[in-house]
């Protein structure tokens, strides 16, 4: 019995029978004895890896595994084509960007608060000299 023609490749004499992982996850084919990984796909007719019989993949395609897991799985008769996605465009036009703090922050000099050197030493010495009584 032959493999329908929707599964066979148009590009050779060869039949395929492409099984693509739709799925995020690991899918378990338990009747073939396989797991496709999460985004492959593979020829299941081929010879070098695998050695299935069309009788084997349709009986899996009517009650078994592939039947089963038809939300996950997707059947194909060619190799599939894999999109491209657009590349990324860098814009002609520059971003303008504040600079880094919209505040600008001041640091006032209060002279009157600034104690000079000659009244800084008075005091301390009258300090000192407190300090000294207070301990007497």
């Amino acid at each position: 019995m032959a493999l329908p023609r929707r599964y066979m490749s148009k590009s050779s004499d060869k039949p395929s029978f492409w099984c693509i992982n739709t799925s995020d996850r690991n899918v378990c084919l338990s009747d073939l004895a396989i797991t496709i990984p999460a985004g492959r796909h593979w020829d299941l007719l081929d010879s070098k890896r695998f050695t299935f019989t069309i009788e084997q993949l349709k009986a899996s395609m009517k009650s078994g595994s592939i039947y089963k897991k038809r939300d996950k799985i997707k059947i194909g008769k060619g190799q599939p084509q894999i999109a491209s996605l657009p590349k990324r465009v860098v814009s002609e036009y520059p971003i303008h960007v504040r600079p880094r703090s919209a505040v600008i922050v001041e640091d006032p000099q209060f002279d009157e608060l600034i104690p000079s050197d000659q009244s800084y030493a008075e005091e301390m010495a009258r300090e000192f000299d407190q300090f000294d009584e207070e301990l007497k």
